[in-house]
């Protein structure tokens, strides 16, 4: 998986290149603070991770990467028409991020179902 995402951050830098796009260091402080706040969650337990911990990452990661698939699909639009976008390229990231969707959804099923059911009253 790390690999996946190194090999689209260099495609994305190289996209941004194309259209003489800087990173915003504002942005980029910004989301890692969000994610070292993300971090301090409170759940009631002190050591121990809540229960419902794994639904709500598998759920942020699902957001995160429908955002990276919207991000895709719009430079994907722009490949009619600017030079060094490759459309073959493209497609092959939006599919990636499709695959990737559906087994985030498949985990955040199984970890909810294993939460929800393990935690329910038996029906009358």
């Amino acid at each position: 998986m790390s690999e996946r995402i190194e090999h689209e951050r260099t495609v994305l830098a190289k996209y941004l290149a194309v259209v003489d796009a800087k990173p915003d260091p504002v942005k980029n402080a910004s989301a890692w603070v969000a994610e070292k706040l993300g971090r301090f969650k409170p759940n009631g337990e002190l050591v121990r991770r809540s229960p419902l911990s794994d639904v709500t990452e598998l759920e942020m990661l699902r957001i995160t990467v429908e955002g990276k698939a919207a991000g895709w699909r719009v430079l994907r639009s722009l490949s009619t028409e600017e030079k060094g976008f490759d459309p073959v390229e493209l497609d092959g990231l939006l599919a990636d991020a499709q695959q990737q969707l559906e087994e985030l959804e498949q985990l955040r099923m199984r970890a909810a179902d294993r939460v929800f059911r393990t935690r329910a009253e038996p029906l009358p």
